[in-house]
């Protein structure tokens, strides 16, 4: 039974996978993404080559990264990192054994002697030559040619002359394949076989370090081209690389910053790159081992001695602090050694699923490292695959002896991929163990304790400015950087602190409602009681925050009645709100909406599920009336037009029980560049899709910020703004998705406006009323409805318009008279429109394209569902070649707003 469970398991994953891979590249096939960087940081006053590797970014424009004091320029970009190809790897591989050969004498010496070589060649051929002429009617004896070749057993019948001309060469004479006979090939039909040395060293990277190579240089082009570690093969989705170059300020500010491309086909999402004040090294492959010399390393099968140049330099001892950066590849482990003096209280830290969340084909979903660390001797001492809930793992361990220490690095479950991208920190590394309180109330001056390793400090000032609401993070404590940050919350709500013994209902700690309590699960079986007087008919909402703000609490809501009976409970929110916000992937912080069913007192039950306790076991715990709140947040951060419109996605968490509506509106300032349509979130929904329209074509092809607001009525009837969070959707293990804020939103206008703007339909010029009617339609069950969109404003005119107004038309007449109408400028019989989403029952029947406009006819079934101004999106695609079979997305139109009536 087992064994079916499991491969019907991998079955639907596999399913699931297709599925979902399908469908991102129907929406996402034309943006551009990145899979890693590496290495993912750097030290100020440094400059740093990094290796971008994805899809659709081998025609980068820009490497934009956020913050002040670092700057990217690009040096290199190619289609592939790795060669696939024979003919371009026997080039690429001679080129290595010259550079090898060069480093390995003297640089006069090696130069004679390839003179030499020449000179040998060109004498041998003019002997052969004149032995040739000499004898016109005389057959060539094998034998004899086999006399007059050269000792170069490589080049047999072919020779190569790769020196002079940097193209490869072959004798005139060449033994066909088939009958036996002789066959001339020229330098041309050669060169077709053959890339030259240039293409070899322009189309691949790191092959430039080849021009004058160190030790580190060849051994390093060895192992990334030519040895035979496995499946060196890269993933498709990170098979296309970009160097760039990024330069570090020394007054650079310390911490997380964003890194995206700019690119031909757009701006990726944003990845990390952390900003260090730490030496910082990059690993040297292969360190598998430690201390292994080069022959016992090579009779291993991993390298041929003969061409590993020296040592492996990366077991060279380093001084502590240092951040190691790797990657952990197929069937890697890697090791690094660092000295350490006795007594020292030691720190080590990975950051690696922090560095790329979330990996849409692997499970659990992120790189799951484990380290090891041993003692001068080679003991283990220490071991760890994750911190409390942190994935990435930390060893803290004080030192009984000095010596030199080791550290060993690989993936838990024993995989390995280019994009197994790892910051291994080594040092000194403040780290807080445990933080009280864990919040403030807005404007109130707090402090909270802090107890940890290598602190400056014993307690910390929270920033609790008004401005400041929500979580908080520390990420640095008096100047000194912390291995993992510090979060904290800051609302305005009345504080009290949990007061013990507080174990059972009979002695609850009474509480006024609304009120943020601080509190700790001291010990292992500690539970808390709190009491409050209800109202019947009242909504109160209990939200705990322990997991989600770095405490190790795994908590247990439950609510009780006078008579102790158990009403509602609550372990983990986890479906709850219905959004993964975040890196969080157990949401075991609870929260619970309760109705109060009748006037009188109840009882809240707080209890660690793990049964664990201490200092560091600390929550905050929000009791409240109905607070109405909402939180919007963006599909994506990078919005890439291929069209002058097209959709955008947004997300909405509603709190408080909040069921109004909320629209989203572009932020004040930004609204005459653009047009949002159609983003509303009706009551109880939780998503919205409206259209994005650009009717500014200043900077075409180019990126700009673009800011959203949300919009909605309180429960005092007053209109809320709040702005929408900036968040990509990523999606963990083949199924689940998440949504990751970012620092902000970025739009890419399109690039050919012209076209473009020739299947706007005059939209910059439709506003108000008069849009509002031009996009919409109203069809009754059973009915046919159409609808026009002309492209010459002069002419346009719809069923369900009325005739504007004299005044209305003289100011469209001073509009032509100063700006020619758009008229389309593309070969209209390519188009082609599809219905994307529509009410249930409505279909897009026919269109009419001409060079006048577009007539949509719209056909509602009897059993349509009758709704009131649903979105319609009809997305406009052109057609590739003659089949029909390959078309290139154009965009959409604005939305369309649809009235469906009852067929009387």
């Amino acid at each position: 039974m087992r064994r079916v469970l499991f491969f019907v398991t991998i079955i639907i994953l596999i399913l699931a996978a297709l599925f979902s891979s399908a469908t991102d590249n129907f929406a996402q096939s034309r943006d551009p993404k990145i899979a890693y960087v590496y290495p993912a940081g750097g030290q100020r006053g440094t400059k740093v080559e990094v290796l971008i590797c994805g899809r659709l970014i081998v025609k980068p424009v820009e490497a934009y990264i956020s913050g002040k004091g670092v700057k990217a320029k690009i040096i290199k970009s190619v289609g592939g990192i790795i060669i696939n190809d024979q003919a371009a790897n026997k080039v690429a591989r001679d080129i290595y054994d010259d550079a090898k050969k060069q480093f390995e004498i003297d640089a006069s010496e090696f130069k004679q002697k390839k003179e030499n070589e020449i000179e040998n060649k060109e004498k041998e051929k003019k002997e052969l030559h004149n032995e040739n002429s000499n004898s016109t009617d005389k057959k060539i004896d094998d034998k004899k040619i086999d006399s007059k070749k050269t000792d170069d057993k490589k080049t047999d019948s072919k020779k190569i002359d790769d020196k002079k001309t940097g193209n490869k060469k072959i004798d005139d004479k060449k033994t066909d394949d088939k009958k036996g006979g002789v066959k001339n090939v020229g330098e041309n039909k050669l060169a077709e076989v053959f890339p030259s040395r240039e293409e070899v060293m322009r189309k691949y990277l790191y092959f430039d370090r080849l021009l004058e190579p160190s030790a580190d240089d060849l051994q390093f082009i060895f192992y990334e081209y030519f040895s035979p570690r496995p499946n060196k093969r890269p993933i498709d989705g990170m098979s296309q690389g970009v160097l760039i170059e990024v330069t570090i300020d020394a007054d650079a500010e310390v911490g997380e910053r964003e890194l995206r491309l700019f690119t031909s086909s757009g701006m990726t999402k944003p990845v990390r790159f952390i900003v260090s004040d730490v030496r910082e090294v990059c690993e040297f492959e292969p360190n598998d081992f430690d201390g292994a010399p080069r022959e016992q390393f090579a009779a291993m099968g991993r390298v041929r001695p003969e061409i590993l140049p020296r040592q492996m330099r990366n077991l060279e001892v380093q001084e502590l602090p240092v951040i190691f950066n790797g990657r952990i590849r197929n069937g890697d482990v890697d090791r690094f050694s660092f000295r350490v003096e006795s007594g020292s209280k030691l720190v080590i830290g990975v950051c690696a699923r922090e560095l790329n969340p979330y990996l849409a084909d692997a499970v659990p979903g992120w790189f799951q490292a484990a380290v090891t660390l041993f003692d001068p001797s080679g003991k283990k001492v220490a071991s760890a695959s994750s911190y409390r809930f942190n994935p990435d793992p930390a060893i803290i361990f004080e030192s009984s002896e000095s010596g030199v220490y080791s550290v060993e690095i690989q993936d838990s479950l024993f995989r390995g991929r280019d994009d197994f991208v790892y910051r291994l920190s080594a040092g000194d590394s403040a780290v807080v163990t445990s933080i009280f309180p864990l919040g403030g109330k807005s404007g109130t001056a707090t402090t909270a304790k802090i107890d940890g390793l290598n602190l400056p400090a014993k307690t910390m000032r929270l920033d609790t400015d008004k401005k400041k609401l929500g979580v908080q993070t520390v990420k640095s404590l008096h100047k000194k950087q912390l291995l993992f940050p510090v979060n904290y919350v800051v609302d305005d709500l009345p504080e009290v602190l949990e007061a013990e013994s507080n174990n059972n209902i009979k002695t609850a700690q009474k509480i006024q409602t609304p009120v943020a309590i601080n509190g700790r699960i001291d010990l292992r079986d500690d539970v808390d009681y709190f009491s409050f007087d209800g109202v019947a008919g009242e909504l109160v909402a209990l939200d705990v925050m322990a997991l989600s703000l770095g405490s190790p609490l795994d908590l247990c809501l439950e609510i009780y009645n006078s008579a102790g009976k158990l009403l509602a409970s609550n372990d983990d929110r986890a479906g709850n709100d219905g959004l993964n916000i975040g890196l969080a992937t157990h949401h075991a912080d609870p929260y619970l909406e309760f109705s109060v069913p009748d006037s009188g007192v109840y009882f809240v039950k707080l209890f660690n599920i793990r049964q664990e306790g201490g200092k560091e076991f600390a929550y905050r715990f929000n009791v409240t009336n109905k607070r109405s709140r909402v939180i919007v947040y963006t599909d994506s951060s990078a919005l890439n037009f291929q069209g002058v419109t097209q959709p955008v996605k947004f997300h909405l968490e509603r709190r408080g029980g909040f069921k109004g509506e909320v629209e989203v509106k572009i932020a004040d300032g930004q609204n005459k560049d653009y047009i949002l349509d159609g983003a509303i979130f009706k009551s109880d929904t939780k998503e919205a899709t409206g259209t994005l329209s650009v009717i500014n074509p200043a900077g075409a092809g180019k990126y700009f910020p673009l800011n959203f607001n949300a919009e909605f009525v309180n429960d005092d009837g007053i209109i809320e703004i709040a702005p929408v969070i900036a968040a990509d959707d990523y999606e963990q293990a083949f199924i689940y998705h998440h949504l990751v804020p970012a620092k902000g939103t970025f739009i890419v206008k399109p690039r050919n406006w012209q076209i473009q703007a020739s299947l706007a339909f005059a939209i910059k010029d439709i506003i108000g009323e008069e849009r509002e009617n031009l996009f919409c339609v109203t069809i009754n069950q059973g009915k046919r409805k159409e609808i026009y969109l002309p492209f010459d404003k002069n002419n346009k005119n719809n069923s369900d318009k009325k005739n504007t107004t004299e005044k209305t038309e003289k100011k469209e007449q001073k509009k032509q008279q100063k700006q020619k109408p758009i008229t389309p400028q593309i070969d209209l019989n390519k188009l082609s429109f599809t219905l994307a989403n529509a009410p249930e029952g409505i279909s897009l029947e026919k269109y009419i394209l001409d060079k006048n406009g577009l007539k949509l006819i719209f056909a509602a079934t009897e059993s349509a569902k009758i709704c009131q101004l649903e979105n319609i999106i009809i997305n406009i695609n052109l057609q590739q070649d003659k089949n029909k079979k390959t078309t290139q997305p154009l965009g959409t139109l604005p939305i369309i707003k649809c009235n469906v009536k009852n067929k009387n």
